[in-house]
């Protein structure tokens, strides 16, 4: 890898406290290649995807994804609603039979019950976790319209949702998945700011689909963005700052 460092002023006071920014860049020698995938789906089943033909539309764009996968890639599926269920456990895509069988078991799913995120996110990370390495980029895609509820379909109350982040957090930190949700119809079904801070807790991305039609191309564009991944559990060190470091940010590439 090659590293260069830009500073955004060519010179600093004697004396006195003063802020700085710098550009770390780190750029491969050579053409790197992609790593193959391991992307655990989690998907809402709940009453709520029936209006609209929301959860018709959400399988067309998980089979989508399914059919876009490479030999190497791994799969799983995970629903919740009343409870999780692993639809599909973490398979290698092998070959065009093991992806049609996916593709059935999609085609399959039926809408019942609640919202109980909670569930589904564990059962999801501990499928994710099985084929988990340094040789895959593993990532969770989250699909929901609603709001997260409990056992008895009371919806959860706000101060509980940092417990959702740090989930999230720690599977990021500690496994290196990441995580994006979509979601699916009008922003009033579903609470933004939550499903935003999960994306942002679990280094992906918030991404909308309003309208049915939508899901394919918000899906696909998350999926084309996953798949271009090098590197994986990728740190940097900062040592002997003569300071206080304020605040990181990812300026590019978005993986």
């Amino acid at each position: 890898m090659r590293l260069r460092l830009l500073l955004n002023k060519p010179v600093r006071p004697l004396t006195g406290d003063y802020l700085s920014t710098a550009m770390v860049e780190l750029s491969p020698e050579d053409v790197l290649p992609t790593l193959p995938l391991n992307i655990c789906i989690l998907l809402d089943v709940s009453g709520s995807m029936r209006d609209g033909g929301k959860l018709e539309a959400t399988k067309e764009a998980c089979i989508k994804i399914v059919e876009e996968l490479a030999s190497q890639d791994a799969l799983s599926l995970v629903t919740f609603s009343d409870m999780a269920k692993v639809i599909i456990p973490p398979q290698i895509l092998k070959d065009e039979a093991t992806k049609q069988n996916a593709i059935q078991k999609i085609r399959s799913l039926q809408v019942e019950g609640l919202t109980i995120l909670q569930k589904g996110l564990e059962m999801a990370y501990e499928e994710l976790k099985k084929l988990k390495g340094l040789e895959r980029a593993s990532f969770l895609l989250l699909a929901s319209d609603g709001y997260p509820t409990d056992h008895l379909g009371c919806v959860v109350e706000p101060s509980i949702y940092p417990t959702y982040y740090q989930k999230i957090k720690d599977a990021f930190e500690n496994s290196g998945i990441s995580c994006s949700a979509l979601g699916v119809g009008d922003a009033s079904d579903f609470d933004q700011n939550f499903l935003e801070k999960l994306s942002d807790h679990g280094n992906g991305q918030l991404l909308y689909a309003k309208e049915p039609g939508e899901l394919i191309e918000r899906f696909s564009e998350e999926f084309l963005r996953v798949k271009q991944t090098v590197i994986s559990d990728l740190s940097l060190e900062f040592t002997e700052v003569k300071g206080k470091i304020r605040r990181f940010a990812r300026v590019t590439p978005d993986i």
